[in-house]
């Protein structure tokens, strides 16, 4: 049976329609599901998270590689039909609920096509657990931009929060046509191997922080944004910055970036004050 065939024939049985609120298309390429699980470089030892399991399709390929699967699904509906049909596979563990918010057990590895309305929330979450390996479906405009050079119209807060946890790779773009029902944009496999940038004396947290602040003025050249972030510049400061300040703020390199946020921390500034500052609305 092929997959749409399967997918088709499932859904009809359980009487569901494809929810675009709940973001879901159920991808149907054996392909793109072979290169997902291939991308993983999965092993027994491994646990592999995959987000928005749907019907289960991803997870029984995931759990042929011989990995425990973590399979998180929100839909009740799918998540009953999932512990239905991998009932007595200790193998592959299905928990209901929002995967930012439930409690998850231990993984170390994420293959998965989640649903596109959390890609950005759900690549920050990943940035604080850092996955050995995190292969993704996503949507290809998204894609792009986790790995877009500085000045481009892609760049942005993201691209910065990728960069400092992970290489990304990006490889095939996916048709619309690998999905029942097919979304309406189309879709790229992306790959992220974690390399942890050295902040110091940052923390991450503080880091990330000032690219939050400074991205809420993106087009204004750094001496405004400054201004208009945390008030006037010390002359200390403005002297450190100085080659910089001409600068729009999505123009900075990431290593500029770090070096903006390395004076501020050495000037004074707390978290707490960078938290509190006056943002663009």
């Amino acid at each position: 049976m092929s997959v749409l065939k399967e997918v088709k024939e499932t859904l009809r049985k359980l009487g569901i329609r494809p929810s675009k609120r709940l973001g879901q298309h159920f991808l149907i390429r054996s392909w793109v599901l072979d290169r997902l699980v291939d991308l993983g470089q999965l092993a027994p030892r491994d646990a592999v998270l995959d987000v928005g399991a749907g019907l289960g399709i991803l997870t029984q390929r995931i759990a042929a590689s011989g990995a425990t699967v973590v399979a998180v699904e929100k839909d009740p509906r799918l998540a009953a039909f999932l512990r239905e049909k991998f009932s007595g596979m200790n193998s592959i563990i299905i928990i209901e609920g929002d995967v930012l918010t439930v409690r998850l057990p231990w993984f170390n590895k994420v293959v998965s096509s989640p649903p596109y309305n959390i890609s950005s929330t759900l690549l920050l979450w990943l940035c604080d657990r850092v996955p050995e390996k995190t292969v993704l479906l996503l949507q290809k405009e998204f894609a792009d931009r986790l790995c877009a050079a500085p000045g481009t119209k892609n760049y942005s807060r993201l691209t910065l929060a990728v960069w400092v946890w992970a290489e990304v790779e990006l490889h095939e773009v996916v048709p619309r046509s690998a999905f029942f029902p097919p979304p309406d944009v189309v879709s790229r496999i992306v790959e992220l191997t974690p390399r942890m940038v050295d902040l110091t004396p940052l923390s991450r947290e503080y880091f990330l922080e000032v690219v939050r602040m400074l991205f809420s003025f993106r087009r204004k050249t750094l001496r405004r944004a400054l201004r208009q972030a945390v008030g006037q510049v010390p002359s200390s400061m403005r002297s450190r910055v100085k080659g910089l300040l001409d600068k729009r703020v999505y123009q900075l390199s990431p290593e500029e970036f770090h070096k903006v946020a390395t004076i501020l921390f050495e000037e004074g500034f707390s978290l707490g004050e960078l938290k509190t500052a006056p943002k663009r609305v």
